[in-house]
């Protein structure tokens, strides 16, 4: 009888150091599953923090094309003002930037 009683109270002992090896196990598992999370939530974050980088670019880009455009738009009615008034294509050029052939093509 006293043999069986501690051979209970071994098990009993495994049980419980099981129960908290699993319990254990349980937190690490939750632990790792909200580092996991975090660690998404960052690169997302980055993510996104890239992309709004990238579309700030794009609209700079956007900004300067508008402002070369604007820029060969103003050579060119210059130019053809000045043309219409009798200056030398070759002065033209000197003023404006733009070549003879397309000062001609004005």
């Amino acid at each position: 009888l006293l043999l069986q009683l501690e051979f209970e109270e071994d098990i009993d002992r495994e049980f419980d150091k099981i129960e908290d090896e699993l319990e254990h196990a349980k937190k690490e598992k939750e632990i790792a599953q909200r580092e996991k999370v975090e660690a998404q939530k960052r690169e997302a974050e980055a993510q996104k923090r890239e992309a709004e980088a990238m579309k700030e670019k794009a609209e700079a880009q956007k900004r300067e094309v508008e402002a070369i455009r604007e820029k060969q738009e103003f050579q060119n009615k210059t130019a053809k003002e000045l043309k219409a008034a009798g200056i030398p294509i070759l002065k033209i050029s000197e003023i404006t930037g733009l070549s003879a052939e397309e000062i001609e093509k004005l």
